[in-house]
């Protein structure tokens, strides 16, 4: 006997995770996306010549050999992201400096949500040497957040600072987590078909990560009778898979999160 309609109960627990926007400076370009997200546009320099060669005469910002190159006094360099949907955002870069010799050398952090850049950090000094630097800019989510990098007015041309990458991982509201339905037939009577579960976020995406319970019951359309039974074709986790033999199963989802019945 076929079941065709479907009442589901979804039990859910605790969900971490997060999207990664990413600039790795892998190559001499402004527009490296190494992240599972995508950046709004490229990095775009202010003060210098608007190229990341490191060979332009007189050049003092540019992606050379795996890292940005800031130098020189009162430049900046800016990238915009969409952080829309999210609710929580974290700005990372693992940084060193050579050459800094007083609290007069340094590098200003920025965000904007738009507009108004805010400071959010600074590194300065000779005590400075290398380390990673990390900010909650969960205040500045928008679907045009920015992040501003800026050399102190006096700092030489041969005061060098590098960072090896640059990256933002951001939270997306994922309490609206829904199950996606398939199957691979008809719905012909009497014919048994796969029916494959997945869970999604509010914003349809597949979630890598996912623990919890789902119960399902399922009924002929026309007469409204419960019965048939269930197997577990393919997923994680098959040992906690429980066919009731009254047309109801339960089964707990680990990553990865589709199973197939």
């Amino acid at each position: 006997m076929k079941l065709i309609g479907f009442v589901f109960m979804l039990m859910t627990s605790s969900l971490v995770y997060a999207d990664v926007f990413l600039d790795e400076f892998s190559s001499s370009s402004y527009s490296n996306q190494d992240g599972d997200q995508l950046w709004s546009g490229d990095w775009i320099e202010t003060g210098d010549d608007g190229s990341p060669s490191f060979f332009a005469p007189g050049s003092n910002i540019s992606v050379f050999i795996g890292s940005l190159i800031m130098s020189g006094g009162d430049n900046f360099i800016e990238r915009r992201l969409n952080l829309a949907g999210y609710t929580q955002a974290t700005l990372e870069f693992d940084y060193q400096e050579l050459g800094f010799d007083t609290n007069g050398d340094r590098i200003d952090i920025y965000v904007t949500s738009g507009m108004t850049w805010v400071l959010v950090g600074r590194l300065r000094g000779a005590d400075l040497n290398s380390g990673r630097f990390s900010v909650d800019i969960s205040a500045y989510i928008s679907n045009n957040t920015g992040i501003q990098l800026r050399t102190s007015d006096g700092l030489g041309d041969n005061d060098l600072f590098l960072i090896d990458y640059i990256r933002v991982d951001a939270s997306p509201n994922r309490s609206n987590q829904h199950i996606s339905i398939s199957h691979d037939g008809s719905a012909v009577s009497c014919v048994a078909e796969t029916i494959t579960f997945s869970i999604h976020d509010n914003l349809d995406q597949l979630i890598p990560t996912y623990t919890g319970q789902i119960t399902v019951s399922a009924r002929q359309v026309a007469t409204g009778l419960t019965g048939g039974s269930w197997a577990l074709a393919s997923a994680a986790n098959p040992a906690s898979f429980i066919d009731n033999g009254d047309g109801t199963f339960s089964y707990t989802l680990t990553a990865p999160i589709t199973a197939a019945l």
